[in-house]
């Protein structure tokens, strides 16, 4: 996998050994990447849909302001062919580069803003298929741009040489992503090479390896909503009735794989309460009110004996800014604490996924000092893998209501 990664955007991403840190999160990583982009048959089909799904991934990742995958989605794009005026400004967008560009910052932004003008601009241009691959491309980037973003994974030396000095000339800054004392003006560049037959001959080469691993993995797993709710009820006690939408046979076994995976008791460091109760305060800090309705649903199923107490103090958590400074983050950690169910750890975890939630992420010296220290290392990679596929099924879930509705 880290090769075909590599063959994708010309390196092989640091994030890669963090993940490794919570076995399940790299194992989830190295799922949806493939999958959601459509890899390999993506790459061969269609010059210009993979064109665009590279422009949507990079809009998105900008308007995450996650600068990490914004380098990686411009080496991609570029890599799939796309011209860098589009990138630098040169160039206007075309009118189906405006539609992808406008779809891909309305399921980015923070509050959503996606209209259904924004999605029938697209079928003037694309088949359903196609819109679909760049949806899965942009909800990828949703798990892809949170997990980045809040680990502040270091931007490998090799991204910036590809792509710096164009990103660079209209404002980019890697921020917390490199080093303070690199120079980014003196790292040469180098010039981008875009597919060719070579290209698809060694992708071919590790793709045996990367079908038999997912395989493995995946075995048993159902493709169709019918069975997966069936299979999601028995292993998580919940059916997630948002994959109705999906019509992609791959993509429904995808994230049915992850869910389960995710949300396995004996897996887990965090612990499942905890999970679901940072799902709530995570789509209430998103303001995304039809998820933070449903993750109380079923935080009411599954954790019945939660108490009032909790839950409203879950919620204050959710509607409340996050604390900037050293007494205010302790007062609350403490008041989460002393005045609910949960356990330090747990309380430490709500701060966490308070602090992670907006785009970008806002963690802060105090909560470095004040709730990190509560958590072990693979419960805060654990954490960021949970809250990052939460983004991913926001963004889908914003695109499938504003065209169902």
């Amino acid at each position: 996998m880290l090769s075909l990664v590599n063959e994708l955007i010309g390196v092989i991403p640091n994030a890669d050994p963090i993940l490794e840190i919570w076995p399940t999160g790299f194992r989830t990583y190295n799922i949806l990447v493939p999958n959601l982009l459509g890899l390999p048959n993506s790459l061969w089909k269609g010059k210009l849909l993979k064109q665009l799904m590279g422009l949507a991934m990079y809009t998105a990742s900008k308007e995450a302001g996650c600068q990490y995958c914004t380098a990686h989605c411009c080496s991609f794009a570029l890599r799939r062919g796309l011209d860098s005026k589009v990138i630098s400004g040169e160039r206007e967008y075309t009118e189906l580069e405006e539609a992808v560009v406008s779809l891909a910052k309305g399921m980015s932004t923070i509050p959503s803003q996606l209209t259904k003008e924004n999605y029938s601009k697209l079928t003037s241009y694309l088949t359903g298929e196609e819109i679909d691959k760049i949806i899965f491309s942009i909800g990828l980037m949703g798990f892809l741009n949170k997990f980045m973003d809040a680990v502040g994974i270091e931007l490998e030396t090799g991204s910036i040489q590809d792509v710096g000095k164009l990103l660079l000339s209209i404002g980019w800054d890697p921020g917390k992503h490199s080093e303070s004392n690199i120079d980014l003006s003196e790292i040469n560049t180098k010039p981008i090479k875009k597919d060719n037959f070579l290209t698809y001959l060694r992708i071919l080469r590790y793709a045996p390896w990367a079908v038999m691993m997912e395989k493995r993995w995946t075995k048993g797993v159902p493709d169709n909503y019918e069975q997966s709710k069936v299979y999601l009820e028995k292993y998580t006690g919940y059916t997630f009735p948002f994959l109705k939408n999906i019509k992609s046979k791959r993509v429904i076994k995808t994230l049915t794989f992850v869910l389960k995976s995710n949300l396995d008791p004996v897996t887990t460091e965090l612990g499942l309460r905890v999970k679901y109760l940072s799902s709530l305060v995570y789509y209430l800090t998103i303001q995304n009110k039809a998820l933070a309705k449903e993750a109380e649903v079923i935080i009411l199923k599954l954790i019945p004996d939660i108490g009032i107490d909790t839950l409203e103090g879950i919620k204050r958590i959710g509607r409340q800014a996050t604390p900037i400074d050293t007494s205010s983050c302790k007062k609350l950690l403490t008041n989460l604490f002393s005045n609910t169910c949960l356990t330090k750890e747990e309380a430490a975890t709500i701060m966490l996924t308070k602090a992670i939630s907006n785009s970008p992420a806002e963690i802060n010296d105090s909560i470095i000092k004040e709730v990190i220290p509560s958590m072990k290392p693979d419960s805060v990679v654990e954490l960021g893998v949970w809250i990052s596929i939460q983004q991913l099924l926001h963004r889908l879930s914003v695109y499938f209501n504003v065209i169902n509705g």
